[in-house]
């Protein structure tokens, strides 16, 4: 069992959306593996985690966002 000894917030990033061009904020919990990126998306493939996305809340298109490191 994981116990918390001493609670921070959790890290946060803003990116827009290349569809609707909503500003949208997202945390590490809100990504998932891209499987299907294009190699030559930088913002995708420059974490260790690999290439990772998620949907756009508003238009539903996938946004390659890269994972936080603070």
């Amino acid at each position: 069992m994981v116990e918390v000894i001493e609670e921070k917030k959790v890290p946060k990033a803003r990116i827009t959306c290349s569809n609707c061009k909503s500003v949208l904020r997202y945390g590490n919990a809100d990504l998932h593996k891209d499987y299907e990126a294009d190699k030559s998306n930088i913002t995708a493939w420059t974490t260790l985690h690999g290439p990772m996305c998620f949907t756009c809340p508003v238009c539903g298109c996938k946004v390659s966002a890269g994972w936080i490191i603070k």
